[in-house]
């Protein structure tokens, strides 16, 4: 234990590290305060979106406190009721303040209920305006049907598929709870801190092994008693520490700011209430926050034993950093062809785009886009096997931590037999 404080005092002192520390802890401040503008209300009377702190406060004003807590077919019934009325006495021209007070307060139940009943049509107010209340029975149902038909027109013949959607629909909680707020607000900030945290994860580790080879001090180390494969585990370990707590602090950084500002409660809106006939996460966005930071956690940690294996190779910290940068970069370029080339989810592009640490922090597909279901449902296809993809980049990142751990001292081990 002694060689393994003497190590962490050694990084923290490292002037590199001590700024990457500090710079990840100004970005959770600055990503919270973007998290907070992130909220959005539609303010009819300004006809335009606000955001912020006035938004917060405008949604938490909504005189919606009757429609809050479970989403039951009553309550369903009711929102359709409702715009009816408004509907038939005014049309699609709805005066400003009507819509403030009758309309803004139940529009996630008006748009759950258009996205469940009429999944591929636009004509919004109109279908609505014409909608029998009695249809809304079957909304559940309706609703996994809906998704069936997707995952059957984008996973052709694949029963795998269909049978984990399945118990990952048994799994969800009915009815789904609506909460006042907008938690998806603050998704955009908190994926790209994740996507931040995991970067500077990488460059604070990639030179590790690398600085010491390029200096020399590593001939000095492996003459010690403890200069073989005791000292690589311990200097992993290390690395690994300060990492996790660098991760720690600034999680609880931005939850505690966002959370606090926009509102706890908020946050136990369901998931699949957002998008109804697109996530299969049976998930509060509260335990989404959780998940997506869990999911973090195991990139970061996957990503910073990559990056110290390759460090193990390299006998150049510049190197060894521009390798580990491009290597993490690597599964969000793919993620980004992935998602505009259409259905090849089940490609080998996907599954390695989903599977590698960097995977689960891209900017344009990662895990908390693929809970919510935002572009596509998320399913990994190769062959007959399938795999829900949140489930693929935990899973992964988990084995790759073991696995890149090993590398990093069989290569440091061979290296100095070398």
């Amino acid at each position: 234990m002694h060689i393994f404080w003497l190590e962490l005092k050694r990084l923290l002192k490292t002037r590199r590290i001590v700024v990457m520390l500090t710079a990840s802890v100004v970005l959770s401040v600055l990503m919270a305060f973007m998290a907070v503008q992130g909220v959005t209300y539609n303010d009819p009377d300004a006809r335009q979106l606000i955001g912020g702190r006035e938004a917060i406060d405008a949604l938490n004003k909504e005189d919606n406190d009757a429609y809050v807590g479970p989403v039951t077919v009553e309550k369903l019934q009711r929102a359709l009721k409702t715009f009816h009325d408004v509907y038939q006495k005014y049309g699609q021209d709805i005066p400003a303040d009507v819509y403030r007070q009758k309309i803004s307060p139940i529009q996630p139940f008006l748009d759950a209920i258009n996205a469940v009943y009429f999944p591929n049509e636009s004509n919004g107010y109109q279908d609505l305006g014409t909608m029998n209340p009695d249809r809304l029975q079957n909304f559940y149902t309706q609703r996994f049907d809906i998704i069936k038909n997707k995952l059957e027109g984008q996973y052709s013949g694949n029963q795998s598929v269909l049978r984990q959607a399945e118990k990952l629909n048994a799994q969800s909680k009915v009815p789904f709870i609506f909460a006042k707020g907008d938690p998806g607000g603050t998704a955009m900030s908190l994926t790209f801190l994740a996507f931040l945290l995991v970067a500077i994860g990488a460059m604070i580790t990639a030179p590790n092994f690398a600085t010491e080879y390029q200096s020399g001090a590593d001939d000095i180390l492996r003459s010690t008693k403890h200069g073989r494969r005791k000292f690589v585990i311990i200097k992993l370990c290390a690395s690994l520490v300060l990492l996790a707590a660098m991760f720690l602090a600034c999680s609880l950084i931005f939850i505690l700011l966002v959370n606090n500002t926009v509102g706890w409660n908020s946050f136990q809106t369901s998931m699949q209430f957002s998008l109804p006939t697109n996530s299969l996460a049976p998930l509060s966005f509260l335990q989404g926050q959780f998940a997506t930071l869990l999911a973090t956690l195991l990139s970061l940690l996957a990503t910073a034993c990559l990056s110290l294996f390759i460090s193990t190779k390299c006998r150049n910290s510049t190197t060894a950093l521009i390798l580990s940068i491009t290597i993490f970069m690597i599964p969000i370029m793919l993620e980004i062809i992935v998602e505009s080339g259409g259905n090849i989810s089940g490609s080998m592009m996907a599954f390695f785009a989903d599977a590698l640490p960097g995977g689960s922090v891209g900017i344009q597909g990662n895990f908390y886009r693929h809970l919510l279901g935002v572009s596509r449902i998320p399913f990994v296809q190769i062959g007959a096997f399938s795999i829900w993809t949140p489930y693929l980049m935990l899973s992964a990142c988990s084995i790759e931590i073991l696995v890149f751990f090993l590398l990093a001292v069989h290569s440091y081990c061979r290296h100095q037999a070398t």
